[in-house]
């Protein structure tokens, strides 16, 4: 994954951007400022109602649709631009079966849909941002569109979480659908829920000043994938802030897709404070890319 997609990744958790600014990058706009926010970002409800602009020229309409590249997994990273007069540009950058850009078309009757579809989900009155409380490493989804100068987008991370409406995801899927329909063979590479590796227990055993944790798990079933590394960390997130990094020795192996992996761990124990912020964690794979765990500090052994 290339420097800019990682920034993407796990640097844009929130775009410091005016509505028009994004909307700019998304059509090749260079200058965003991005800002490195790791942990919850609580953005307050829409104050009040927008309504829905009505189209006075369908040539002025452009919807947008960005898919961003994640850190450790596999994440399709992508834009799709949808113009008023049914152009359909897709460029596809990270983990897809088809990379540059590429030019289709549609009917206008279609782009008249997907409009209509942005008016059912009262779209110009959402949050202008819907991100998720925890730190995950997933994409982010950003729409928008721009009718006879009014623009307006929405930034989805994991935005189910703070109740973010059902209908953005299904006009996120109604772009990339549109997409499918008019792309003359050329398919995005399938998006599928994050493999993470499975962890099958974690023991927390006193060492003196230091909590020394055994931890199994098994390895995600990820064929061609290459697995020879346990890179372990833990890290702190207060509030919207996320620091104090702690990086803990590797661990070096050859393993393949489902097998059992068992691995220690010593950590001081003033860092394996759950209720303090803490998460433990690790990533598991090659030096190029890895699958990320959940929090071992916060285990439960599934019933």
């Amino acid at each position: 994954m290339d420097q800019g997609t990682k920034r993407r990744a796990l640097g844009s958790r929130h775009l410091l951007c005016s509505t028009a600014a994004f909307c700019a990058f998304l059509c090749h706009c260079t200058d965003i400022e991005l800002q490195g926010q790791t942990g919850p970002i609580l953005i307050p409800p829409t104050a009040r109602r927008v309504p829905f602009p009505q189209v006075r020229d369908w040539n002025s309409v452009r919807i947008t649709l960005l898919r961003t590249g994640c850190f450790f997994g596999k994440c399709p990273a992508y834009q799709i631009e949808i113009y008023g007069n049914g152009t359909i540009l897709y460029e596809g950058e990270e983990d897809v079966l088809v990379k540059g850009r590429h030019r289709t078309s549609t009917t206008p009757s279609k782009v008249r849909e997907l409009v209509n579809a942005f008016r059912e989900a009262d779209y110009y009155s959402l949050q202008d941002d819907y991100e998720g409380d925890e730190y995950h490493d997933v994409a982010m989804y950003q729409t928008c569109i721009e009718i006879d100068g009014q623009v307006k987008h929405v930034s989805d991370w994991i935005g189910k979480r703070v109740g973010m409406p059902a209908s953005v995801s299904k006009l996120e899927e109604s772009i990339d659908a549109l997409w499918r329909e008019a792309g003359v063979g050329i398919e995005l590479a399938p998006r599928s829920t994050p493999v993470t590796p499975k962890i099958v227990s974690v023991r927390r055993t006193e060492a003196g000043t230091q909590y020394l944790f055994d931890v199994s798990f098994v390895i995600p079933d990820a064929p061609n994938f290459i697995f020879d590394t346990i890179t372990v960390y833990g890290m702190r997130i207060v509030g919207a802030q996320r620091s104090d990094d702690r990086n803990y020795p590797s661990v070096h192996g050859h393993w393949k897709p489902t097998d059992l992996v068992r691995f220690s761990v010593r950590v001081p124990k003033e860092y394996a404070d759950p209720s303090q912020g803490w998460k433990l964690t690790f990533c598991v794979g090659s030096a190029a890319s890895c699958y990320p765990s959940s929090n071992l500090l916060t285990f439960q052994p599934s019933k």
